[in-house]
Order: C-alpha cells, then sequence, then structure tokens
C-alpha cells in the first residue's frame, strides 16, 4: 500500500538525520522538513485508500502522485549519502589532495540535494492542497504512526566504507538484459546486501525511457518482510491504473496477458514470497520482464534459476552520474 511506500521514505529521512554527513554538510534542517511533511501526509491517506476503492479516478492519481514523490525523496537521500560515503576511505599523505578534491564536489552535491529537497517539499505541498479539492480528510495518526512500527522500513543505510562502481554502468547492463525478446516472461535480480543501492539503481532503469518505449506497460511493488500479496498487487494495480477490486491476482494476470509488461518487486526477502506472487504473472508478450531486487540469492534463484540473470552489482562510484 502507499501508506508503506511513505513510511518507508519518512524512516528512511529520519536515518539521515543521524548521519554524519547530513549534520555536517548542512542539510539536517530541510530533510528533517520534508520528513514532518511526509509524516503529516500519512494521516490522510486511509482516508484516500478509501476513497480509491469507490473509484474516484482523481484520487487515485493524488495517491499515485504521493507514492512517487516518496520514492524520489529516498533516491535524493540514498543517492546522495552511497556518493558522499564512497570518498571516505582514503587515507594517507598521498590521498590528501584527492580528499580535499572530494569534499570540493561535496559542497557541489550539496547545494544539488538541498535544491531537490526543496522541489520534493513544493510538490509536497502542493499534492496536499489538492487533498481539500479531493474532499480528503485526515483520520489521526495513531493508526498510521502504528503502521510505521508492524511495517519494518524497506533498506536501513548501511555506510558505504568501499570504494563503489557506478550506475551508468549497472544501469546499461541492465538495460541490455531486460531489452532481450525472450520467448516467455523472465525475471531478472538485482542481489546485494542493504544499503547497497539496489532500489535506486531499480528505479533509475524503471524511469529510464528505453524501458518506457519498449514494454506497454510497468508496475513497481515494494516488498515488507511480512508479505501481503494484496498489498504488494494493489501497489501494482494503481501502477496501471487498475481498479483494486475482485480478485487482484486474476485481474492482474488477465490485463498482462496480451501486453509486453515491465514489473518491479523491490526488496523480496524469501523464496516463498515470489512463489506467492508469481501467479500474477503471465507469459505475456516475448520479451515480458520481471525485475526483482532481493539480498537473498535464493529469492533470486528460484525466481529464474539461470545465473545470467542473477546481477550482484558494486557500490557507486565517485566518479560517475552527478
Amino acid at each position: 500500500m502507499v501508506d508503506d511506500v511513505v513510511s518507508f521514505a519518512v524512516e528512511k529521512l529520519g536515518d539521515a538525520l543521524i548521519s554524519e554527513t547530513f549534520f555536517l554538510l548542512g542539510v539536517r534542517t530541510q530533510v528533517e522538513g520534508l520528513r514532518v511533511q511526509l509524516k503529516r501526509m500519512l494521516c490522510f491517506l486511509k482516508d484516500a485508500d478509501a476513497k480509491d476503492r469507490q473509484g474516484d479516478e482523481r484520487v487515485r492519481n493524488w495517491i499515485k502522485e504521493i507514492r512517487d514523490l516518496a520514492y524520489d525523496a529516498e533516491d535524493v537521500i540514498e543517492t546522495y549519502i552511497l556518493k558522499v560515503d564512497s570518498t571516505r576511505k582514503t587515507g594517507g599523505i598521498r590521498n590528501f589532495l584527492s580528499r580535499k578534491a572530494s569534499m570540493t564536489k561535496n559542497f557541489g552535491r550539496l547545494h544539488k540535494v538541498g535544491s531537490e529537497i526543496l522541489a520534493i517539499q513544493d510538490r509536497l505541498e502542493a499534492i496536499s492542497q489538492s487533498r481539500i479539492a479531493y474532499g480528503i480528510k485526515d483520520l489521526g495518526d495513531n493508526e498510521t504512526n502504528q503502521s510505521m512500527i508492524q511495517h519494518p522500513q524497506r533498506n536501513r543505510y548501511v555506510h558505504v566504507e568501499d570504494d563503489v562502481v557506478g550506475f551508468e554502468k549497472h544501469t546499461k547492463t541492465l538495460l541490455t538484459e531486460l531489452m532481450k525478446d525472450d520467448e516467455d516472461r523472465r525475471v531478472v535480480s538485482i542481489i546485494g546486501v542493504g544499503g547497497l543501492g539496489k532500489t535506486t539503481l531499480a528505479k533509475k532503469v524503471y524511469q529510464h525511457d528505453t524501458i518506457k518505449r519498449h514494454f506497454d506497460c510497468c508496475g513497481w511493488s515494494s516488498i515488507s518482510q511480512q508479505l501481503n500479496v494484496g498489498d504488494v498487487l494493489g501497489e501494482i494495480m494503481i501502477c496501471l491504473s487498475l481498479p483494486k477490486e475482485g480478485n487482484l491476482m486474476a485481474n492482474l494476470y488477465n490485463y498482462l496477458t496480451d501486453k509486453r509488461y515491465f514489473i518491479v518487486l523491490d526488496d523480496v526477502w524469501k523464496p516463498d514470497h515470489w512463489s506467492h506472487l508469481s501467479s500474477a504473472f503471465p507469459p505475456g508478450k516475448r520479451g515480458s520482464k520481471v525485475l526483482l531486487t532481493t539480498r537473498n540469492k535464493d529469492v533470486a534463484s528460484c525466481a529464474d534459476p539461470d545465473p545470467s540473470r542473477h546481477y550482484e552489482p558494486d557500490l557507486l562510484n565517485d566518479e560517475e552520474s552527478w
């Protein structure tokens, strides 16, 4: 559900607030402001979800805007921390000039991340104002706060200590695999520890123009440790502008049957999670793909035993993509 997505974003921003990166480089206030704004939006999402179930198309689009904004907030924070932390494992006199150059670059990044946070806050304010026109009410935050406790966050930060490889190379490699004209639906997996940047990499691929042109439709869902199949399928249905009603598994399967589709399942924890979800994804048209991110190699093997579709990237390279 979208409130899970926003809850993950709120918790991720909370992690950023205790990060030395943000404390020292001066965007703590902006991060806190964004976190508070997102947390307030959680109070309205239960009412919005109820209206969405009644078939209100405007509310459905409103929910999608919040979900996309929450993902964007995560991406800004995750990418920035990964890149700044990747410069920290330099030592000795011979690396002094390199460290100074990295500090200069980081201040440039600081300005950029500050601008991006402000832009997200402006979007969030506009979304907040539009809820009034849609008649979405504040149902209180007690249940919302409880849901934040019950749903573990998707990725708690693991600060990067090693040099990292860059998103550009990984994105290109994944796109090559995803564009293959396989006869049946194939599953590609991004495998790695928490904090590696799997979600950010998957999001870059998901938003890539090549993907949008190649596939008939695209969907995304984030998965918590306690799998709720209905929530996962419902989030994909929202991406596809489909009503969340009836037998979601059958409805999604039927919708995708005659399409070349691309679905991302972010943070699949266990092999049986894939087993419970896989029936929703038909062979489809030639070239249909599902992209998983996971910390567990067994998940990738369960979804597709071919190791050529198991991708284990290194972390980002400080020299790339900024």
